[in-house]
């Protein structure tokens, strides 16, 4: 059975999981080895398409299926199919996305979907973690992509997601969607209700355990729902002040092993507590 039977462990991975060079720490992976192996279930949290997560499947155990664009998927990636897809109505979105391309048309400007990650905007710059880890992309002209929208990103600088941010302030149908930064360079517009958090019930509804323990833990504004979501949650020191101030462990930062630190903590604190 094992001590960490009917639990699971959530992990955001940029920020949380992966360190400054893009890398998941030996220490991180054989931790959540140890957590499996004792009975626990871990799954990944990414804002990240099912095409852009290669490097983490190859490095990690898949044992149950990975909340994937922050939350409107969820991807079982031992049958290779969704076990839940949250779409968009684009026709509100187009003319946003746009404007956007007019006013700064070096943005880097992406639509996901369930088939494929797209970069939109013929004059935007690459962007730069898409390219260095030769993530799968398309590019392609906007109203051409026949398929439902998951997701719209803006990536580029902050002074440059401040000025989207005042356009989607203007033009967004905010009960429908939500947008959020989900990282210092990009700005993400979604379905209003949809969540990290959302996925996550998504997920348990999928497994076939009965879930009596979940632990979450990440570092930025796009986690927030999840770490709501758990029982016990927790961030790396370099998450923002205001996601630190709001849950219950803080560990080292990304480049410190956050993830081994917080399975550390549970198997001490919660675990050898009930033995």
């Amino acid at each position: 059975m094992g001590k960490f039977k009917n639990s699971v462990l959530i992990s955001d991975f940029d920020g949380t999981l992966i360190n400054k060079e893009g890398n998941i720490s030996k220490e991180n992976i054989d931790a959540i080895n140890y957590y499996i192996d004792n009975g626990g279930i871990f799954c990944g949290a990414t804002g990240r398409t099912h095409l852009g997560v290669d490097k983490m499947r190859e490095a990690l155990p898949v044992v149950a299926p990975w909340i994937l664009f922050n939350g409107a998927g969820v991807y079982d990636f031992r049958s290779n199919e969704f076990v839940h897809v949250d779409s968009i109505d684009s026709s509100t979105l187009l003319p946003i996305a746009k404007e956007v391309m007019d006013k700064l048309p070096h943005m880097n400007v992406q639509v996901t979907t369930s088939k494929m990650q797209y970069f939109v905007n013929s004059n935007g710059r690459p962007d730069p973690i898409v390219i260095e880890e030769n993530q799968l992309y398309e590019e392609k002209n906007i109203e051409e992509i026949n398929e439902p929208w998951i997701k719209l990103i803006f990536n580029g600088s902050q002074k440059d997601l401040k000025k989207i941010e005042m356009i989607i302030l203007e033009r967004l149908d905010q009960e429908t969607f939500r947008y959020f930064y989900s990282g210092k360079s990009y700005l993400e517009i979604m379905g209003r209700k949809v969540s990290k958090g959302t996925g996550l019930k998504a997920l348990v509804e999928s497994l076939t355990d009965n879930i009596e323990k979940i632990y979450a833990i990440g570092d930025y504004y796009n986690d927030v729902e999840l770490l709501m979501v758990a029982d016990i949650s927790a961030a790396p020191d370099n998450a923002p002040d205001d996601i630190k101030e709001n849950v219950d462990i803080i560990v080292s930062g990304h480049d410190n092993h956050a993830v081994m630190e917080f399975i550390n903590w549970i198997d001490k604190n919660i675990y050898n507590k009930e033995v």
